[in-house]
């Protein structure tokens, strides 16, 4: 496999992306915008619904689309999913290498429609020549055949499917390359801890499980009865397989150097992927809960995040504004843009009870300025809340403000 003629497929890729998004996009003038100036002819949902399947998916398209296949490559990330009873499929590295020549590279060959076939060779909707004109470049690949004949690559697609691997590059190759990412992004991510428990599946199984408190030798000895009398050992081995694996890719320095060290929690992980997604320009909005800025081994992530902290809005449920959550529980508004070289930010967290609060004692209320909080060991080792004047917040960075 050579860099370039991947890059030559992702160039291609972006392309067509771009033009597809382009001609089933309706320019409406709605929220605010301007007046439509580009009258062109609005399409229904089935013709955009028809050329997204065909164009980019492939449904039913025996030569298959450089998404597709782009995709098919991006998703052997499966390997951090890779199911026990599947483990002598798991591909040698030369194995491994064959399969993505194979996904990327494609061949001039096995073009002819089968006995008996229903798929189109090309989609139906762009013209024949186009698509003929891009098999010469780029070969001919049928994804769905490969999947089919090669088991492991069958184990790739079931997982995908799974999972729902998701690669923004990918899916949104266009917005990278012509804006840089997005320009903003909002969120409530899921407060959760990923570890393995097997009381969910197990106390569905045999409720003792959970009710009683036993020794572990009892314990073992109910599963192991349990399992065998409900022929439960796949499902309980698929779920100890999935919650695993999900806790070492997120805990994975390759896939999240800033959080190596720091307590598992899947918000945690959105934060830094808000970063990487957006422009440059970007701005992004969390709700959140506290434990980043006191986590003892987050001194790495908190010197990024103070960087690009604009405003910490700290909240204590008393309202209960979030009913599955205690009284006492805090929680903060986080808003995140891009670098800048020293910490600049807005501060609130004396007990904001409702968000009306942030409004009436924001910084645009008219406040006096006066010293601001500055630690001595540097920003990277703040942790937040840090003691203000009561009712007030403060600026650090810039001015400081206070009531």
């Amino acid at each position: 496999l050579r860099v370039v003629e991947i890059d030559l497929l992702w160039a291609k890729h972006t392309d067509q992306l771009r033009v597809l998004r382009r001609e089933t996009t309706d320019p409406i003038a709605v929220f605010g915008q301007p007046e439509v100036t580009d009258k062109k002819e609005i399409t229904s949902t089935r013709h955009k619904d028809r050329r997204y399947t065909q164009e980019l998916l492939s449904q039913n398209i025996r030569s298959s689309s450089l998404y597709r296949r782009l995709k098919m490559a991006m998703d052997y990330c499966a390997l951090w999913f890779w199911p026990i009873e599947k483990a002598d499929l798991l591909p040698t590295w030369d194995e491994y290498l064959m399969d993505l020549q194979l996904i990327l590279e494609g061949q001039m060959v096995d073009i002819l429609p089968q006995k008996n076939e229903q798929m189109n060779l090309f989609p139906t909707t762009v013209p024949e020549q186009m698509s003929l004109k891009l098999r010469d470049v780029f070969g001919f690949v049928d994804v769905e055949k490969l999947t089919e004949e090669l088991p492991r690559l069958g184990v790739v697609k079931a997982l995908s499917r799974r999972y729902g691997f998701l690669h923004w590059e990918l899916e949104y190759a266009d917005l990278f390359a012509d804006n840089g990412g997005f320009d903003l992004v909002l969120g409530n991510p899921p407060w959760i801890k990923v570890e393995w428990k097997e009381s969910g599946i197990m106390g569905d199984l045999e409720p003792l499980f959970i009710l009683r408190k036993m020794t572990a030798s009892n314990l073992a000895e109910l599963r192991q009865e349990a399992l065998e009398r409900y022929d439960a050992v796949a499902d309980y081995l698929a779920e100890f397989e999935g919650q695993d694996a999900t806790q070492r890719y997120l805990n994975s320095i390759q896939n999240y150097p800033l959080l190596a060290g720091t307590q598992s929690n899947l918000y945690k992980c959105f934060i830094p992927q808000a970063w990487y997604v957006g422009a440059k320009q970007g701005v992004a909005g969390f709700l959140h809960p506290e434990d980043v800025y006191d986590d003892p081994n987050g001194g790495v992530f908190r010197s990024c995040m103070y960087t690009r902290l604009r405003a910490h809005f700290q909240f204590v449920n008393v309202k209960k504004l979030f009913s599955e959550i205690l009284h006492w529980v805090t929680y903060s508004v986080n808003i995140y843009g891009s670098i800048h070289n020293v910490p600049d930010f807005i501060h609130m967290a004396n007990d904001i009870r409702h968000h009306r609060e942030i409004r009436d004692r924001g910084p645009h209320a008219g406040l006096p300025q006066g010293p601001c909080p500055n630690p001595s060991q540097g920003w990277h080792g703040l942790e937040l809340p840090v003691p203000g004047p009561p009712g007030g917040y403060f600026r650090a960075g810039g001015a400081a403000y206070y009531v």
